[in-house]
Parts: structure tokens; C-alpha cells; sequence
């Protein structure tokens, strides 16, 4: 913690700037729980900016979770209102902020690359955190505003708006997605999906799509408003088809009201 550390404790930012720090981990605020306190360890930024830190892990902010079996702590991040900037990873692994914990993303703004493998979420009644750099997220991501490409590397997306590219190695549960989203595995549950979505290896069982899809792998439900490209490798078990279908693949059920064009046309008995 170059500007803040924080032990089994709380603390609170309502203005002011955390300008310069540097540190190991977390170059602007580092949240460490101790092994001696059941406490949360918790850092809340409601106003102020944390700018132009460095740090090898959380050049930013650094939140911290553990603890034994029976003694589990956890680190939480309260983002309201405030700003992340300029902040620069003295390694390889570029990072503003680094997520072993929860973030409560209610506001503010982050200018810079996220690594979580913790929980993003946003509290009822607040619009959400703007992350205006890349995040991969290895954790569980429920709320959130994100301007810049996301890497589902095998978490969980279950809730936020995510206007760039999203590629997903992991489940999608929910969310909005305005960008183009490739699914090169794991699977997809619901959502709303505005742009492309190209499942190379993905399971899709549910989701509403108004973009077009180009499916590699296996389409077993959703509803699909844009033009759906069924490719060779292509499997389309389920859902509800409402343009054309270009279908170079398997058929084996679903409903269409456009026309089914392509060299292949395999489709079960009605």
C-alpha cells in the first residue's frame, strides 16, 4: 500500500487525491486482511481520485480476501463517486486495480486495465461503475459499465452492460451486450445480445439476440432476431428463429419463421 494499507479496518475517501504512490501491491490502497480479526477489510472511494500510482499487482488498488476454512474474511472495495487514473503496473501484467474480493461498483470511474477473480457487482439503486480499460475477469462480474473489452478467461457474467467485444471462455448467465461477443467455450444462459455473437464452442441454451450469430458449435435455445449463419461444424437443437438461417450444418429442431437457405437441410419430423 503505497498511499493507504488497510488492516481488518475500514476506511473511507470523500475527497482529496492519492497522487504518485508506489508500492508492490496496490500502489495507491492495499486492503490485507489480518489472521487475527474477523473483521471485513473495507476501502470506500466516495470522491477524490487515486492518479498516476505504480505497483507490480493493483497499481491502483489492491483488495485483498482469505482466510482458513473456518475463518473466511473478505476484502470489499465500495466505489460511489472518484476517478482511477493513470495509474501503470511496474510488470508485464498491466493492472489499475486487482480484485481478490468484492467491489461494490456503484459509480466513478476506472481509467485503466482490471484484473478480478473476485465479485464486480452493482448495489441496488446506483448506475454503476465506468471501466473505461480492458478487465478480465476470472471471478464473477454482476454489475458494471464497460467501455473497453472484456475476457470472460472461466468466470461467471451475470449482470452489466458491456459496450466493446466480449470473449468468453466461461458462463454468461445475464447482462447487456452492445458490442460483438465470441464464445470460444463454456456456455451462455441468458442475456440480451445487441451485436454479433459468434459461438465457436459454446453451449447456448438461452438469450435474446438482435444482432446476427454465426454458430460453430451448438445452438439449443434463444431467441434470434438477426440472420443466423449455421456453419459446418454448426448444431442447432432448439430455440426460436425469426430470419433467415443459412444453414450449412445440422438441423435437428427449433422454430423458424424466415427461410432456411444453404446445402444443407437436416430437420426432425414435426
Amino acid at each position: 500500500g503505497g498511499g493507504v494499507y488497510i488492516v481488518s479496518g475500514q476506511c473511507t475517501m470523500t475527497g482529496g487525491n492519492i497522487v504518485g504512490c508506489t508500492a508492490s501491491g496496490g500502489g495507491g490502497v492495499f486492503t490485507f486482511e489480518s489472521s487475527v480479526s474477523s473483521n471485513n477489510c473495507t476501502f470506500t472511494l466516495d470522491g477524490g481520485s487515486i492518479v498516476g500510482c505504480t505497483a507490480t499487482f493493483g497499481s491502483g488498488i489492491y483488495v485483498n480476501s482469505g482466510g482458513a476454512s473456518s475463518h473466511i474474511r473478505t476484502g470489499i472495495f465500495t466505489f460511489t463517486s472518484g476517478r482511477i487514473r493513470d495509474c501503470k503496473s511496474n510488470s508485464h501484467i498491466d493492472n489499475a486495480l486487482y480484485l481478490y474480493g468484492t467491489m461494490n461498483a456503484n459509480g466513478g470511474t476506472v481509467d485503466g486495465p482490471v484484473r478480478s477473480s473476485g465479485t464486480i457487482i452493482t448495489e441496488t439503486g446506483y448506475k454503476g461503475t465506468i471501466f473505461s480499460g480492458s478487465v478480465t475477469n476470472s471471478g464473477t462480474i454482476k454489475g458494471g459499465i464497460f467501455d473497453d473489452t472484456v475476457t470472460n478467461s472461466g468466470g461467471t457474467i451475470s449482470g452489466g452492460t458491456f459496450n466493446d467485444t466480449v470473449t468468453s471462455e466461461g458462463s454468461i448467465e445475464n447482462g447487456t451486450f452492445n458490442g460483438d461477443v465470441i464464445l470460444n467455450n463454456g456456455g451462455v444462459a441468458g442475456g440480451i445480445f445487441n451485436g454479433t455473437v459468434h459461438n465457436k464452442a459454446s453451449y447456448v441454451a438461452d438469450g435474446t439476440f438482435n444482432g446476427d450469430a454465426i454458430n460453430d458449435f451448438l445452438l439449443a435455445g434463444g431467441t434470434y432476431h438477426g440472420t443466423v449463419t449455421n456453419n459446418t461444424n454448426g448444431q442447432i437443437n432448439g430455440g426460436t428463429f425469426l430470419d433467415t438461417v443459412s444453414n450449412n450444418g445440422k438441423i435437428n429442431g427449433g422454430t423458424f419463421s424466415g427461410a432456411i437457405t444453404g446445402t444443407t437441410l437436416r430437420r426432425m419430423p414435426s
